[in-house]
């Protein structure tokens, strides 16, 4: 059962969007919320993908992953948090335009174009 999207909201001056909510739920009740703003201040390039036994925070800018081993278990009514701690993966900086770029010029040279 697809039970669609629940709710967008999208803001826009000038023709521009500004800030974009999405909800979206699908089989066995997963909700899935994609959010994007020009309005948070200060520059932020993150990702945060929470599941029902871990979460992963990834911060673009940074070039970091964490992920968080904690979750919520139910005993006899009583809800209980498991925190089994973080790991944090640091990863190589790599310039993305750069990267992008030099990704475009190979693709000019092979001819190889990417889905």
């Amino acid at each position: 059962m697809n039970r669609g999207p629940q709710r967008r909201l999208s803001v826009e001056i000038s023709g521009q969007c500004i800030h974009s909510d999405y909800e979206h739920r699908k089989e066995r009740n997963i909700l899935g919320i994609i959010e994007g703003s020009w309005l948070c201040p200060g520059k932020h390039r993150d990702l945060t993908v929470v599941g029902s036994k871990k979460s992963v925070v990834s911060d673009i800018l940074q070039q970091t992953i964490k992920i968080y081993d904690s979750y919520i278990e139910e005993h006899d009514g009583q809800l209980t948090v498991i925190d089994k701690g973080k790991k944090e993966i640091k990863m190589e900086f790599k310039e993305p335009l750069r990267l992008e770029l030099l990704d475009f010029i190979q693709s000019i040279k092979t001819g190889f174009k990417k889905c």
